[in-house]
């Protein structure tokens, strides 16, 4: 029930304008797959398998305590919807307009595409009936939207073949660090 309020109240400040960013310079190559080193056990634990690939050196300025919370929505939105033994990937890099691009895709149901759109909705549920075999309320996408917004960025889904995938594109990277 905390989630759910926390999930809620952050909604409202969004809407209001009232969540400010802490902006800074950030070694987004390096923040990142430390974030994927820590859902690498539950991910297993919960057994799917992982995989990612993240272009070193990217400098991002941003928040990452919010980037943080847009990407650990998006992995749990992912594992929650993979399939016992499916694959989720995460793949972090520069896109042909040096923006920060992060793509996460998961083994799932395919999604239609009325349903691409709509699971960004705040209490969206692709399946209503799975709530309980799931868990969550349907806020970590409408979430992970808002953070990417706030970055300038955006998200969006596609579903092919049993093949779910989330990119996300953010502003300009920096100029890249020497490894």
């Amino acid at each position: 029930m905390a989630g759910l309020v926390g999930d809620l109240l952050f909604i409202a400040k969004v809407d209001a304008g009232e969540i400010p960013l802490h902006i800074e310079t950030l070694r987004i190559s390096e923040l990142i797959e430390g974030l994927c080193m820590e859902w690498e056990p539950e991910i297993f634990e919960r057994e799917r398998r992982f995989d990612y690939a993240i272009s070193p050196g990217m400098l991002y300025r941003g928040d990452w305590e919010r980037l943080r919370q847009m990407l650990s929505a998006m992995l749990d939105n992912a594992v929650k919807y993979a399939p016992q033994n499916g694959e989720i990937r995460l793949v972090a890099n520069r896109s042909r307009k040096k923006q920060l691009q992060i793509v996460i895709s998961n083994m799932g149901e395919p999604l239609a595409e009325d349903q691409l759109e709509k699971i960004f909705d705040r209490f969206y549920r692709v399946d209503p009936s799975r709530a309980r075999e799931t868990g969550g309320y349907g806020l970590g996408l409408c979430i992970a939207r808002s953070i990417a917004a706030m970055h300038n960025g955006t998200i969006t889904a596609e579903s092919d073949g049993g093949i779910n995938v989330f990119t996300v594109v953010l502003g300009a990277l920096e100029d890249e660090v020497a490894n």
